[in-house]
């Protein structure tokens, strides 16, 4: 099984990261150099379900800082709430977005 790591700063805007890969992913990378696979049409390589990202192989690792200088900046106004399905954008409201421009 694949590993992932994923980042989770001060903001709530996660990003995924791919970690070490299984036996099972080098076997498919060692497909691509086949003399025999390569007369085929298409690119020999099949990622395998149990090497997707899924809640088994995800670890989570939170940082100490914000993923960018708006979020830093933002984050006086609601830490943690700039990334969340709620948060509102825009001129008139106490959360500015991410990316606003005054």
């Amino acid at each position: 099984m694949c590993n992932y790591w994923s980042i989770e700063p001060l903001c709530g805007h996660r990003s995924l990261y791919a970690g070490s890969n299984c036996y099972l992913i080098y076997a498919q990378l060692a497909r691509i150099n086949d003399p025999r696979e390569a007369a085929r049409p298409g690119v020999p390589f099949h990622m395998p379900n149990s090497c997707l990202p899924n809640r088994w192989n995800v670890r989570p690792k939170h940082v100490n800082e914000y993923c960018s200088f708006e979020c830093r900046n933002n984050a006086r106004h609601a830490e943690r709430r700039c990334g969340e399905r709620d948060a509102r954008y825009g001129p008139g409201s106490e959360r500015i977005g991410v990316g606003w421009r005054y």
